[in-house]
């Protein structure tokens, strides 16, 4: 459990930004622009410490795209990719399309299925 504790630690010290329950007084706004990642970690035999690296997440991949959910304050450094994806996703909602279309346009998945 303290190496899940050190993990967790690690990765909000090196997250310079605010995002949900995540909050640092240093760094108040949440920030897409540079902190839209994954946070990857892993433990290497005889390290003190955790490995901590980042994935980049593709905007225009997400069925939801980041955006200002209504807690809180809107302090946002915005990605520049969201308003795009955001219309992208608007129009193909107001498609007269069924859900099944809809959900292969936003979310393609079968070509992960080979």
């Amino acid at each position: 459990m303290l190496k899940v504790a050190l993990t967790v630690a690690m990765g909000a010290l090196n997250r310079t930004e605010s995002r949900g329950a995540h909050f640092r007084e240093d760094y108040p706004t949440r920030n897409d622009r540079d902190w839209l990642n994954r946070t990857l970690a892993c433990w290497r035999e005889g390290d003190d410490l955790p490995t901590v690296d980042y994935d980049p997440l593709d905007v225009m991949q997400m069925e939801l795209p980041p955006g200002f959910r209504g807690y809180g304050t809107k302090n946002i450094i915005e990605h520049p990719d969201a308003a795009r994806r955001q219309a992208d996703v608007d129009e193909m909602r107001g498609a007269k399309l069924d859900r099944h279309a809809v959900q292969s346009y936003l979310l393609p998945f079968k070509h992960l299925l080979r």
